[in-house]
């Protein structure tokens, strides 16, 4: 292998181009491929098109621990605390998925003086 194949070489190996490398072990002609976007797959692109229209967190019904912290301004881990309470009427599992009931939860803290 010439000197300059080498340095190729090595210039391949210290940058991690994995087909260069095995283009110049291989001694395949140098191709000059030009830096493209890379394509996402068609079965991803589907799945993006199919995605739920996002509602603003005023309209929906129920929201996720992280949407109400933000919406009320209450710590996750306080709500957290309320909802694992017994009688906790805002509180809705879907699964294991922890959703709070916008507008009970409204309700319930119109009515508190103290959280």
């Amino acid at each position: 292998m010439s000197a300059k194949k080498q340095a190729e070489l090595v210039e391949a190996i210290n940058s991690g181009n994995r087909k260069r490398i095995v283009a110049l072990l291989l001694g395949e002609p140098e191709k000059k491929e030009e830096p493209t976007e890379k394509e996402e797959p068609a079965e991803k692109k589907k799945l993006e098109d199919k995605k739920r229209p996002e509602v603003p967190i005023h309209l929906k019904f129920a929201l996720t621990l992280e949407e109400e912290a933000a919406y009320f301004g209450i710590g996750i881990n306080r709500l957290r605390e309320i909802s694992n309470e017994k009688n906790c009427g805002f509180v809705l599992f879907v699964g294991t998925k922890r959703l709070i009931k916008r507008s009970k939860s409204e309700t319930y803290l119109e009515n508190i003086s103290t959280l």
